[in-house]
């Protein structure tokens, strides 16, 4: 776990959009001339730190890294006056962020000499932003690869249907910005490894809860009804007909075969829908799959380090 971030120097970025929200990126510097660059984009509460040692490792096969904190999240500009809301009102402002961070790393490599293959591995939240791009005409993109995307809710107390109904009742009741039932602030010692749902790796999973009580401005807790209403109907437009076939990138969808936070269903159904995709399964692993335990992690980086290499990147 160590050595990976050995190798990584991170050099602090950021990007003023037109509508004044700031994004705070970080770009890890490649120990030697890299083979590509890569972009990781994070899955919901998530931020530049927690990413050091994939980063490590990345470079160390061969990549240039970079990342942003998603507006809402992390340093980046916050939706909500209260910080500890996860909300998102439309999918297409973040697509527009991740356009703009795109065209900033292709600036800065442009500026250095020359530029590289752009690899997107994306992480739950960050892969339906991913998919929301790659359908929406995206650009100087070589590869994707989506790590548990957040293609449908997973598997809860409450039928998605209900869930459905009530978000979208709760928006036009203006009630959007409030939280969802049952979800609620962070708070230190409230998520324990034990029962957790996102590795089964206890060092791992202690790391965002300790950049969370080190650094609480990082904090963020459960989701608005805002945002379940807009997730929901941005996942469903995905598998409208004809949608995922405009995908035209090679995609690799990587699915933990004990994930209950995002539908495994549908990543299924959406790899079949992406014209040339390719899908991993891990077994006896959870969502988070680049926070797993080693044997987890090792084999997914060595399917993205394959899958891209047969890609020719």
């Amino acid at each position: 776990m160590a050595d990976g971030e050995a190798l990584a120097t991170w050099q602090a970025d950021s990007l003023e959009r037109p509508d004044g929200a700031i994004l705070r990126l970080a770009h890890w510097l490649p120990a030697a001339a890299p083979r590509a660059t890569v972009l990781l984009l994070h899955g919901r509460t998530e931020f530049n730190e927690k990413y050091e040692e994939t980063a490590g490792d990345l470079i160390a096969r061969g990549f240039d890294v970079w990342s942003f904190d998603w507006r809402g999240q992390g340093l980046s500009t916050r939706l909500l006056e209260d910080r500890q809301k996860g909300h998102v009102d439309d999918y297409d402002l973040l697509v527009e962020d991740l356009r703009a961070v795109i065209d900033h790393v292709r600036r800065v490599e442009g500026a250095g000499g020359g530029q590289r293959p752009l690899v997107l591995i994306s992480h739950s939240m960050g892969g339906l932003v991913t998919m929301r791009y790659l359908v929406s005409g995206a650009r100087d993109v070589a590869a994707a690869v989506l790590s548990a995307p957040l293609l449908g809710i997973g598997p809860g107390r409450f039928p998605t249907w209900l869930v459905k109904a009530l978000s979208r009742l709760s928006v036009l009741s203006g009630r959007g910005d409030e939280f969802a039932v049952s979800q609620r602030p962070w708070r230190p010692g409230r998520e324990t490894f034990e029962g957790n749902a996102v590795t089964t790796d206890r060092d791992r999973h202690a790391i965002q809860q300790k950049w969370f009580r080190d650094k609480p401005e990082l904090v963020l807790g459960g989701v608005t009804w805002g945002w379940l209403d807009t997730t929901i109907r941005t996942c469903e437009a995905l598998f409208r007909p004809g949608v995922a076939a405009r995908v035209a990138v090679p995609v690799l969808f990587a699915l933990a075969a004990d994930d209950i936070v995002v539908s495994r269903s549908a990543i299924g159904r959406m790899a079949k829908l992406v014209p040339g995709a390719e899908l991993r399964t891990y077994a006896r692993a959870r969502h988070e799959l680049l926070m797993e335990r080693d044997d987890v992690r090792d084999a997914f980086l060595s399917d993205i380090d394959a899958f891209l290499k047969a890609k020719g990147i």
